[in-house]
């Protein structure tokens, strides 16, 4: 059910690779403007989808179901960022499955534009137009284009949704901001935001630790998958996730945003499972694309890959130090938070004993 919401919600990362395949003269009469309009608004609508319903309907869903609301949210982001819009290309794209002639005029059948291409000499068959022209590609997966064109496909949308989020959205935020009244003092679990005009839907949200931590996590997710291919969204990523830090911090230090202390916000944190994920994912994609190029280096990118994945990996990298740094678990902070407290409460000053007395 969450996966058939997520895709009705990432539509505009549909349509925008659905307007680069499908060809103007198409069985749907879809125009040339229209499908030019679909690839301009396309990243400006998946952002304000993002930024009006993701985590709201996240929430909403995780209170039915019982799934955490972070991981809904990433699962979110990764569908409306380029999962659709990478399966989209996949199947519509020429240098792939060539889906698109489906929408083709020429390959309707018994239209005036199919029997075109009917060529024959006497009663020999030159051109056949389901055979020789409308037929799928069998050999997208190994013959090196169909990674290059998801490559050059999503590329533009990256570029722009990355873009919005650095100038587009801080300047909606910033404007619902300034409109926006600061709520009386309430039950720290739930936080102190801002409404608009004092009586709307709050606008200050997308500041509470949970939406943070998945924002962080899926850019950095974008950042291990397509930036070895695309390094100039790393830049992309990088303005993004600064604009985003000045955003938080004008909210809580300028418009006096308290964030919520609840359960979900309290262990809200990057996921390593999520990031995990997408270091495996990537990694198949880069063998993939070079095997099916074949790539001169292929092999030692196989070679560092299984070093990079394998179990092995602790010897090569300072993985545990990485886990023990920024993913300990619930159950070792609980226990260091109880040794802190514990010495606290030993090494406390009782009414009249001296600093010496203590100590001894």
């Amino acid at each position: 059910m969450w996966i058939c919401i997520v895709t009705l919600l990432s539509l505009p990362s549909i349509f925008f690779t659905f307007a680069q395949s499908i060809p103007a003269q198409n069985t749907w009469d879809l125009s040339e403007n229209l499908l030019t309009f679909f690839q301009m608004t396309a990243p400006v609508q998946a952002v304000l989808i993002d930024m009006v319903l993701a985590a709201r309907i996240s929430t909403a869903f995780s209170r039915l179901t019982g799934v955490k609301a972070d991981r809904l949210l990433m699962t979110f982001r990764l569908f409306s960022a380029w999962l659709l819009a990478a399966l989209t290309t996949i199947a519509l794209d020429e240098n792939c499955l060539s889906g698109w002639k489906l929408a083709w005029k020429v390959c309707e059948e018994g239209s005036r534009e199919n029997s075109k291409f009917n060529w024959k000499i006497y009663n020999e068959e030159l051109l056949n137009t389901a055979q020789d022209i409308c037929t799928f590609t069998q050999t997208w997966w190994s013959d090196g284009r169909c990674s290059r064109a998801i490559v050059g496909g999503l590329t533009p949308f990256l570029l722009k949704k990355l873009l919005t989020r650095s100038t587009l959205q801080p300047f909606v935020l910033w404007t619902m901001w300034h409109f926006s009244q600061l709520e009386p003092a309430s039950d720290p679990r739930e936080g102190r935001h801002r409404r608009l005009f004092g009586v709307w839907r709050r606008t200050t949200r997308s500041l509470i630790p949970f939406q943070q931590m998945a924002l962080l996590t899926t850019q950095l997710e974008v950042l291990m998958f397509w930036s070895p291919y695309v390094p100039l969204l790393s830049l992309g990523i990088l303005a993004a996730a600064v604009t985003n830090f000045l955003m938080f911090d004008l909210g809580i230090r300028f418009y006096k945003v308290e964030l919520p202390s609840d359960e979900v916000n309290e262990v809200a944190a990057l996921s390593a499972s999520y990031l995990y994920f997408a270091l495996g994912t990537g990694s198949l994609f880069q063998l993939w694309h070079a095997f099916s190029t074949q790539m001169c280096g292929r092999y030692l990118l196989l070679a560092v890959h299984l070093a990079i994945m394998g179990p092995w990996a602790n010897v090569f990298l300072p993985v545990g130090f990485i886990t023990r740094r920024f993913w300990t678990s619930d159950d070792m902070r609980e226990r260091e938070l109880m040794e802190m407290t514990s010495m606290d409460s030993t090494f406390s000053l009782q009414p009249g004993q001296s600093l010496t007395s203590a100590n001894q």
